[in-house]
């Protein structure tokens, strides 16, 4: 925004930040600094030495700062810290560079190149989906898939091109009919991009005679194979199930994106692609997305 700009829409903040502090809210990162501020300001020691911290791509920055506070890497022995992430899984847009943040990993960093859950061919499509996207390595530069490779095959993923939701309900229902059929406990999961669609599609497969189970930011998953597992591709994330289905991406309007938008949106995909342990269905036409 051009200083213009901010001048205008300052005002906006201003009253939010107001009725925040009228009503005694905090945003995270606001929580994350006040904590960090007292830390400092008081020499504090929050009483750990060491902090191993996973899914560091979705962290915002002031996490960082948090996390270096509550172990000073003047205070205690190296490998105070132990952060595993992975770039290609950014959703929600921050962009961290550890190394402005106080954390410094120069020469310290590797890079994990096997995926142990995924096939390789649903891998393959997935990774293509990124192709042409930067991804940050977390640490300033740009991050690439070379020599990442998956260690076991399964099937290729399956594209089911429909026009209408009642149609692809019935592909969805004869897909998890065909899996069933094979008998076993395999853990379906129907991935969609929102709440409201989850809710839609839980009805509708229950309408269709098939049992189906919401996983929703307060209801986590269940040791019950039988149900369906319907869920948004968020909430997925850091999830596995036997077979995935990504629905409801028929009406996703890619052309009216900005290219920051059509990044997330394919980090997204990737995400909940990279979910399944076998097989994979896309309900929609494959080159919308690779295009």
């Amino acid at each position: 925004l051009s200083r213009l700009q901010r001048k205008a829409i300052w005002p906006v903040f201003e009253e939010y930040r107001t009725l925040l502090n009228e009503n005694q809210l905090w945003e995270p990162p606001d929580m994350f600094r006040a904590t960090r501020s007292i830390l400092d300001a008081n020499s504090l020691d929050a009483g750990f030495k060491h902090i191993i911290v996973d899914e560091i791509q979705d962290f915002h920055p002031q996490s960082f700062r948090l996390l270096r506070a509550m172990v000073p890497p003047d205070r205690f022995a190296k490998n105070d810290l132990f952060l595993v992430g992975d770039g290609h899984q950014n959703i929600y847009g921050h962009h961290v560079v550890l190394g402005q943040l106080g954390i410094n990993i120069v020469g310290r960093g590797r890079r994990l190149r096997l995926n142990y859950r995924t096939p390789e061919e649903t891998r393959r499509w997935a990774s293509a989906l990124l192709e042409g996207v930067e991804v940050g390595d977390l640490d300033g530069s740009i991050d690439d898939d070379r020599g990442y490779r998956s260690i076991i095959s399964g099937p290729d993923p399956q594209f089911r091109p429909v026009k209408s939701f009642d149609t692809e309900v019935k592909e969805i229902t004869k897909w998890i009919q065909g899996i069933r059929s094979e008998g076993g406990d395999r853990v379906i999961c129907v991935a969609v991009r929102t709440n409201n669609e989850c809710e839609s599609y839980a009805k509708a497969l229950a309408e269709s005679g098939v049992d189906a189970f919401r996983i929703t930011p307060t209801q986590h998953d269940i040791d019950d194979p039988a149900p369906i597992r319907v869920a948004t591709m968020h909430r997925i994330k850091g999830l596995e199930f036997d077979h995935v289905c990504l629905a409801g991406l028929r009406n996703l309007n890619w052309e009216s994106m900005d290219e920051e938008r059509r990044e997330r949106e394919r980090c997204l995909l990737h995400v909940a692609a990279t979910r399944t342990k076998n097989s994979l269905l896309v309900t929609t036409d494959p080159e919308l997305f690779l295009s």
